[in-house]
């Protein structure tokens, strides 16, 4: 097989998370021959990342009580990732990929029972180092151009700081809030070449699991410890679309857009050696 298309996916994530994470992991110009590298870079903007309802923990020195909270998700979340991936066989290829994690805001609104509203609030993300590793697998390439991808993966990043959060209910609150975040994800999808160009859509399941914990002074003088839980994507289900074009026999660019689980573009590029 001998295609050369560049990565380039759409999601940012929330995790879900989010992780949120927009990522090529379908890209069927990734796919290289038995002993041969692909190297390339990407760039993502997940616009949203919509997580379930929940309850988080909030503790006040000896007080521990649960606080409702719905409308979470992290928006305009930036990833710029570096890979590498390598051809097992013609049909199976392991990749790893290596970058950071940078701007988006966490955002989300409260109940507050003294009030009887809903509070909105957020907070800015930090940059982070991310990674993650996955597989192909190429299930057919008929002599028209037309073939067939299966891909899984697993990503992650730890410890991301947070900016100071901006409350409706509260004004300015200090924090140390740290977010961890994970997601696993199987995609399938079919392509089409025609010529220089690669048609390609799919779809996936996408689980993500976000945590968020840290003191918060909530616009006092003390400090009340947050736990946040493990968040979850409110949808599983992913889809994409993608176009690739072969710029030259080793180069190529690629640029993909996701929906659903996350809603987000990306751009790629890259080449094999």
């Amino acid at each position: 097989m001998k295609m050369f298309l560049v990565s380039a996916t759409a999601a940012w994530l929330f995790l879900g998370a989010g992780a949120v994470w927009a990522d090529m992991t379908c890209d069927p110009s990734a796919m290289p021959r038995k002993g041969q590298f692909k190297v390339g870079v990407q760039g993502s903007w997940i616009f949203a990342q919509d997580l379930k309802d929940f309850d988080a923990k909030v503790t006040h020195g000896a007080a521990q009580y649960s606080v409702a909270v719905k409308d979470t998700k992290i928006t305009n979340d930036q990833s710029y990732m570096a890979s590498v991936a390598y051809g097992v066989n013609d049909r199976f290829s392991l990749y790893a990929k290596l970058g950071i994690k940078n701007g988006g805001q966490f955002k989300f609104s409260n109940w507050d029972a003294d009030s009887g509203t809903w509070w909105s609030n957020k907070f800015k993300l930090k940059s982070v180092f991310a990674w993650a590793l996955g597989a192909k697998v190429l299930v057919f390439e008929s002599s028209e151009g037309l073939g067939a991808l299966l891909a899984g993966q697993y990503q992650r990043y730890d410890d991301r700081k947070s900016g100071d959060m901006e409350s409706q209910g509260h004004g300015i609150s200090l924090n140390d809030f740290k977010a961890d975040y994970w997601q696993t994800d199987i995609s399938a999808c079919i392509y089409k070449m025609l010529g220089p160009l690669t048609l390609y859509a799919g779809m996936g399941y996408e689980y993500a699991e976000l945590r968020i914990a840290g003191y918060a002074n909530l616009g006092t003088s003390y400090a009340n410890y947050i736990d946040f839980g493990d968040m979850k994507n409110k949808d599983s289900l992913k889809a994409f679309v993608g176009l690739g074009w072969r710029v030259a026999s080793n180069l190529s660019l690629t640029l993909q857009g996701d929906f659903i689980t996350h809603n987000a573009v990306t751009l790629g590029v890259g080449g094999d050696f």
